[in-house]
């Protein structure tokens, strides 16, 4: 990013009815751009929120996983249908 672009996003912030959006659409950069530098600029301690670098917690037993539920689904689904085919050949009255 050039100077001149960071000077325009900074003068752009300084009108409170703009969204860091707006900004971002008229200067050509993400609004997570605009609003690192408004943080930079107001001295915001707080850091912003990053997905890619996403850590789960260290306590991931108490939440399951996606995946786990599908799985135990997908076998569940496997039983029934095992099941259902088992019955199927099953002369009529044998199971009764």
């Amino acid at each position: 990013m050039s100077p001149a672009d960071r000077a325009r996003i900074a003068e752009l912030l300084q009108d409170e009815s703009l969204s860091f959006r707006e900004i971002a659409r008229r200067c050509g950069y993400s609004d997570h751009t605009v609003r690192r530098i408004w943080r930079e600029i107001t001295h915001d301690p707080r850091p912003i929120r990053n997905n890619r670098g996403f850590q789960p917690s260290e306590n991931t037993e108490s939440h399951p996983s996606a995946a786990g539920a599908v799985a135990v689904a997908s076998l569940i689904g496997l039983l029934i249908i095992a099941a259902w085919a088992f019955m199927r050949q099953m002369p009529p009255g044998s199971w009764e």
